[in-house]
């Protein structure tokens, strides 16, 4: 019977699959596509909940789909605009998110 004071990460698996290319329909030398690319992604991730600490299934694992832009601000960072999807029915709803970075391209 594991601890109730357990309060180690609970999350035992993720992986995550890329593509970046340079922006579609573009002339390679133009402002936007020297500083932004273009992404695809496959991710996934599982959680377990604190009374699951014992138990272990992979009915719970979480798989979505993405598109978005990446670009560099100047020498700051990076900048990402993503639109993600669930690939399962019963999870987080599909959104835009936004972030910010210090790896660049």
């Amino acid at each position: 019977q594991p601890s109730s004071y357990y309060t180690g990460d609970l999350t035992t698996a993720h992986y995550k699959f890329s593509l970046t290319s340079k922006l579609p329909f573009l002339q390679p030398n133009s402002l936007l596509c020297k500083f932004a690319r273009f992404q695809t992604y496959l991710t996934g991730q599982y959680f377990r909940e604190q009374g699951e600490i014992s138990r272990r299934s992979y009915a719970g694992f979480g798989h979505y789909f993405g598109i978005g832009l990446v670009g560099t601000l100047s020498d700051l960072g990076r900048f990402e605009l993503n639109y993600t999807l669930p690939l399962k029915q019963g999870l987080n709803r599909a959104g835009l998110s936004f972030g910010f970075g210090t790896e660049f391209l």
